[in-house]
């Protein structure tokens, strides 16, 4: 059990931003449950005190401060940290109700998204039609009845219909393609490429409303980027957890956000899990790799967000493996073309018309397979969750994967204990 608890220190001591996001999240939580910004002065009284303890602490050289303890340090971090984050938690609180302070960034985005899709509305498709591929292409969703997004959800394709990571890894991809001719083995053109990918990933996170999944996808491509130009390999999981302290400490209350929580939570599970999946059965036929790596992605991913589903939205697809294999391969032709389309002046003869052909027919075909799968019975199963089951599933997650990475048996007694505890509260429950 120690070698395990120093493992799992060793992982977060290597990563910096994971303490960040840790100390960060705890003072908005605490002053969203508990307000605690009048008291939270005194956790700099308590700084004071410990670095003028420390400061006269050694009986050898009493008359000149040591600060060489580390604990003195680590405790000096966490509560200007803490301090920070329920200082300004509380100011975003008495703001989130004034439109008039509505940052410019945030109201240029939505305008330029609102022209997107007035665009999208000369299309002669169906409005069910135009109302997916305004939510699929610029992340907007306020034309979209119930009908459609139930459909999505009981497929198990919901997260196409928000622009996240797989939107944006699409235009990332295809940016990348397009500056074919800019070799990477010359430092000055790799800069180059890299600088213009990103202001193209950016530019599309902005006409897609700056929302919560697109800019931590933004984020996350431009570290990697950046670490790129720089000849360095950052660690995929600080990029995450960079990408979140950044967003918590530009608006804290996204921590309250349900776009917020299955947009990191998934990609978490896809970062830890799909690895391992993937290297369950070797595929090397490029034609069979494809579908392989959509199945891993969606079982990583629906694994970290299911019990979120379940206590959000109530049920949990079922089918959401074989739709995924459909719809990703429809979503990845419906995006480039879509955002190609939007950009293209209505007046520019045939290539205008060919794309909106495209986009019609694989549209009108994605609906079809959607329709399909969801009118299956069994599609998805209703299961709600209260909060108390919520917190005990994800620790019960947290320690059946401990236990299947270092093998130790008493991970897996405590996680049979967190189960049995999920069934008795959920028996006596109901």
């Amino acid at each position: 059990m120690e070698r395990l608890a120093n493992t799992l220190l060793e992982e977060v001591y290597k990563r910096t931003f994971l303490r960040l996001l840790i100390f960060w999240i705890f003072g908005t939580l605490l002053q969203v449950f508990f307000p605690v910004h009048v008291y939270a002065f005194a956790l700099i009284a308590v700084v004071a005190l410990t670095v003028l303890f420390s400061a006269f602490s050694d009986k050898r050289n009493r008359y000149h401060p040591v600060y060489s303890a580390r604990w003195v340090w680590g405790l000096l971090f966490a509560f200007m940290v803490i301090f920070l984050s329920i200082q300004i938690t509380e100011q975003a609180i008495n703001y989130v109700h004034d439109i008039r302070n509505t940052p410019f960034l945030i109201r240029l985005a939505r305008q330029i998204q609102s022209s997107m899709v007035e665009k999208i509305g000369l299309m002669d498709i169906p409005d069910a039609h135009k109302s997916v591929l305004a939510s699929l292409s610029v992340n907007y969703k306020a034309t979209m009845d119930w009908a459609t997004r139930s459909q999505f959800s009981v497929a198990g394709v919901a997260h196409v219909l928000a622009v996240s990571g797989f939107h944006v890894a699409v235009v990332y991809w295809c940016i990348r393609k397009a500056l074919f001719f800019l070799p990477e083995k010359i430092v000055f053109w790799k800069a180059l490429k890299y600088c213009i990918i990103i202001l193209y990933v950016w530019g599309y996170a902005l006409i897609s409303g700056l929302g919560s999944p697109s800019v931590r996808a933004a984020l996350m491509i431009t570290v990697f980027l950046i670490g790129k130009i720089l000849r360095r390999s950052p660690d995929k999981y600080n990029s995450l957890f960079a990408a979140a302290f950044i967003m918590l400490v530009y608006n804290p209350l996204d921590i309250l956000s349900i776009s917020f929580q299955l947009s990191f939570t998934a990609v978490f599970f896809i970062m830890y899990l799909q690895p391992k999946l993937e290297d369950l059965i070797s595929v090397k036929n490029p034609l069979i790799s494809v579908p392989w790596d959509i199945i891993t992605c969606s079982i990583a991913a629906q694994t970290g967000v299911m019990f979120l589903c379940c206590y959000y939205f109530g049920y949990i697809s079922t089918l959401f493996i074989f739709a995924n294999l459909f719809v990703c391969f429809m979503a990845e032709i419906l995006i480039p073309c879509t955002l190609l389309w939007l950009l293209l002046p209505l007046s520019t003869p045939y290539l205008s018309d060919i794309l909106q052909y495209i986009i019609a027919t694989t549209t009108r075909w994605m609906m079809w397979i959607v329709d399909g799968f969801s009118s299956i019975p069994g599609a998805a199963f209703k299961i709600r969750i209260d909060i108390f089951t919520l917190l005990a599933s994800y620790l019960w997650l947290a320690l059946t994967l401990l236990w299947l990475r270092f093998q130790r048996y008493s991970m897996l007694m405590w996680s049979l204990i967190t189960l049995l505890i999920i069934i008795v509260w959920h028996i006596v429950m109901q």
